[in-house]
């Protein structure tokens, strides 16, 4: 299983060296954080035995350390999926145009653009006919 860590501290890099009970130690490097933005250093580890080592550290029960997400084989595990809103009343482009600006604040004249907005932000429209009925 692959874990993501990341510091709660918005810092840009971080070094931290554990102790095992063995007497072994580890240097863990979090890398890639940005002050300015408050974006958090991260470290991805493969190892169990790391894993176990920071995630019963006192860092980690203390909450400077998180866990970010978990992967096994490639696939998230522990995901959180986004629960899709379903907007029925919405049957026109302009209703979607005018819906995605008014509660999502973005502006589109495109309602093919709009559309795809709306879906990223997990909102449904089962009614909705882009394209208009020739007579």
């Amino acid at each position: 299983m692959i874990k993501t860590y990341k510091l709660t501290q918005p810092l840009r890099n971080s070094s931290i060296v554990l102790r095992g009970k063995t007497g072994n130690s580890l240097r863990y490097n979090f890398s890639n954080g940005d002050p300015l933005t408050g974006k958090p250093a991260t470290l991805m580890l493969r190892s169990q035995y790391a894993q176990d080592l920071l995630e019963t550290s006192e860092l980690f029960a203390k909450g400077y350390v998180r866990l970010a997400s978990a992967r096994e084989g490639g696939e998230v595990v522990n995901e959180v999926k986004q629960e899709k809103t379903v907007m029925e009343d919405i049957t026109s482009p302009e209703q979607l145009i005018e819906f995605v600006g008014m509660q999502l604040d973005k502006v589109y004249q495109r309602p093919e653009a709009a559309l795809n907005f709306a879906r990223s932000k997990g909102y449904e429209f089962p009614n909705l006919e882009l394209k208009k009925k020739e007579d």
